[in-house]
């Protein structure tokens, strides 16, 4: 393979020449939090306790708890990495949460060889979510983060100057990219705001006029529920398959492409869906999950795994 100057052919792949090829496991140390027994909760609340669900959501109150000081053994900053080690959904990586943690959440420590902003960087690379992903999948319970491949995952590694001057151009992306959904968010409410009034009658388009008539859900269609789809089948096959957890962490509005195929004999004993479905997930860990709706407006063959309902509109 030829290599233009400057460049070195590592087994990270070719890299500039004063480049390093390491692993993560080399510049980075990772440490586990510690699990008080469930009696300890009762107590006199001093102590910010971090659980794996406040990674999934760590910007409401809603999930944080307590503990006793003297309990607050492994303790994190607003500084700290922090990596959800078990799914799903899989792999989840923040910074800002602060308090004692235990055992599901990782606390990522760089040394002094990699910049802090740059490891986050490096952290949330799409190719090593999708490693961490697909390892996962081979185990039949529940998910989690194989550590000694995320510590052997290789790392191009610039020069410490380098490493912070590209950790603040993708800052400058981030910051862009945040305005863009600010303005995104605030559209968002403008047509919440008119689909209040044009759904409700409140607002009527020019050309239409009378009286509107008043039917129950159940008058125009039926509610189902999707058959159980495990974790180890989800990726048995070949056949297109919604499972309720995706509902809320790969799709918005309506389903635009598939993340789980299961198998011929896992879709025999699953429900299939129609052109026009509403999808709702039948459970999750924040309010905005719980009950969030999406269309199957495809009309490929695909199914429902457990916990998806979906509404059935009639002919």
């Amino acid at each position: 393979m030829e290599v233009k100057p400057g460049y070195k052919l590592t087994e990270v792949g070719v890299i500039p020449e004063d480049w390093e090829a390491t692993t993560i496991g080399d510049v980075c140390a990772f440490s586990g939090g510690s699990q008080p027994p469930r009696f300890t909760f009762r107590f006199a609340p001093t102590a910010g306790y971090v659980r794996l669900i406040q990674i999934r959501d760590y910007k409401s109150d809603e999930y944080v708890c307590y503990i006793s000081e003297l309990l607050a053994r492994k303790r994190c900053t607003a500084d700290d990495i922090m990596i959800g080690r078990y799914g799903p959904p899989i792999f989840q990586i923040l910074r800002g949460i602060e308090g004692a943690y235990n055992v599901a959440p990782i606390k990522a420590t760089p040394n002094q060889r990699a910049d802090r902003e740059f490891f986050l960087n490096v952290l949330k690379q799409e190719s090593l979510f999708q490693l961490i992903d697909a390892l996962s999948r081979r185990s039949s319970g529940q998910t989690g983060v194989e550590m000694p491949a995320l510590k052997a995952y290789g790392l191009p590694l610039p020069p410490i100057a380098e490493q912070r001057a590209i950790a603040a151009a993708l800052s400058d992306v981030d910051a862009l990219l945040g305005g863009l959904e600010r303005l995104i968010a605030k559209k968002r409410d403008f047509k919440q705001a008119d689909m209040q009034q044009l759904l409700t009658g409140q607002t009527r388009l020019p050309g239409f006029k009378g009286e509107w008539e008043v039917k129950r859900l159940g008058d125009i269609g039926t509610f189902l529920k999707g058959s159980g789809v495990r974790k180890d089948e989800a990726h048995s096959g070949n056949l297109p398959c919604i499972r309720y957890g995706e509902i809320y962490t790969h799709h918005n509005d309506h389903i635009k492409r598939f993340n789980s195929w299961i198998s011929a004999e896992v879709a025999a004993t699953s429900t299939r869906l129609k052109h026009g479905d509403l999808l709702f997930a039948g459970s999750g860990a924040t309010k905005e999950e719980i009950g969030k709706c999406v269309a199957f407006v495809d009309g490929c063959e695909a199914y429902a795994g457990g916990d998806t309902v979906f509404f059935d509109l009639l002919a």
